[in-house]
């Protein structure tokens, strides 16, 4: 039972820091980014702007690693340890999934009436 609520709560709190859902940007992932970023516009403000995308980039990537883990933690019946190489596998992941994501909005994905033809 308690890792079923463990995986249920890593699951709600990866989904809402993914970029599956449509509003997390303007209310979590650009604040959480700010916050990050805000440090080390003190240090440089040239430094600002890429920390906060490094910073959205952090929140999106946790946000999918936090959702795998759920998702596992309410399948699986038995306790596995996370090693590194998991860690690497759930990083690189999280990355590929954010970028091919970016990659199809930019491409005008997100717009319901996307024709591959005329954009490339």
């Amino acid at each position: 039972m308690k890792k079923t609520i463990k995986g249920g709560v890593y699951g709600t709190i990866g989904f809402i820091l993914s970029p599956l859902s449509w509003w997390n940007d303007l209310l979590v992932n650009i604040p959480l980014a700010y916050v990050f970023a805000f440090p080390f516009g003190f240090i440089s403000e040239k430094l600002f702007l890429p920390m906060i995308i490094l910073g959205y980039w952090i929140t999106n990537i946790v946000g999918f690693m936090l959702m795998h883990h759920g998702v596992s933690d309410l399948l699986s019946k038995e306790t596995e340890k996370y090693t590194k190489k998991e860690m690497v596998k759930d990083i690189l992941i999280s990355i590929g999934t954010s970028e091919k994501r970016s990659f199809c909005h930019s491409l005008g994905g997100g717009n319901p009436g996307f024709k591959a033809k005329n954009k490339l």
